[in-house]
């Protein structure tokens, strides 16, 4: 019993230090944070969770001896993590866990699309056995929804990204200025042309300075670079499927 005892208190020392684990300088001015939601267009309450849940998952991938697999928004975090060198290799594999955690993409394939989707719901069960509680779902969407996502990246400062609803707004919006012209109504038709031009030009220039921002965050981590020292960030990503354990 005091053995158990002893493992138990053993896991949870652990885990609670790899919850707390810092990453980057602390006085830089672009936190891992900072550049976790300017990377990927998220705000910055949302990147802080990821991060918390990216950390719970390397737990849970140091106290198992399982491989595991994250969800997509936990695995940008690992991989901006392992750009971070030193404080992945040392500051977190060699000085708290003691072992190396390797990243591991898919080789492609349905057997290993299988393969990793029972892994994403074995470490959504081992999440809920460990802490007490199920993921959050907008972070840890199930099994069938995170390998249903397809992704791609984009220049948004060649491109205007429009989510289903407004592309549907819009389609909505041309069908019925095309009813206006059929019936004659050509002077109704130029002022909502004219209000819709509004429009694109006002999102235009809200994603335009929405860019720049990011460009300026992002600006203050040009210097980075990779040492001899450095590990493999893995592949540039991982929709379908990756998982890592030690060794």
């Amino acid at each position: 019993m005091e053995i158990n005892n002893a493992a138990h208190m053993a896991r949870r020392v652990l885990i609670g230090r790899i919850e707390i684990l810092a990453i980057g300088r602390t006085d830089a001015t672009l936190s891992y944070e900072g550049r976790l939601a300017a990377e990927n267009g998220w705000t910055d309450t949302f990147a802080g969770r990821v991060a918390a849940e990216y950390r719970r998952f390397i737990a849970l991938i140091a106290i198992s001896s399982d491989q595991l697999t994250p969800s997509d928004a936990v695995d940008q975090a690992w991989h901006l993590h392992m750009a971070y060198s030193r404080d992945y290799w040392h500051g977190l594999c060699r000085d708290i866990v003691g072992r190396d955690i390797h990243h591991e993409p898919t080789s492609g394939g349905p057997e290993q699309r299988e393969q990793y989707r029972d892994r994403y719901a074995h470490t959504l069960q081992l999440y809920h056995a460990t802490f007490g509680n199920a993921p959050p779902a907008d972070i840890w969407p199930d099994p069938s929804e995170r390998f249903a996502r397809i992704f791609e990246r984009v220049d948004r400062t060649r491109m205007m990204l429009l989510g289903a609803e407004e592309a549907t707004l819009i389609g909505l919006a041309s069908a019925g200025l095309a009813s206006l012209i059929v019936l004659g109504m050509v002077t109704l038709v130029a002022a909502l042309l004219i209000c819709v031009t509004i429009v694109i030009w006002m999102l235009a220039a809200q994603l335009a300075a929405g860019t720049a921002r990011r460009r300026f965050d992002l600006n203050f981590g040009s210097g980075d670079a990779c040492g001899p020292d450095g590990g493999s960030s893995g592949d540039s990503g991982c929709g379908g499927g990756c998982g890592g354990g030690c060794s």
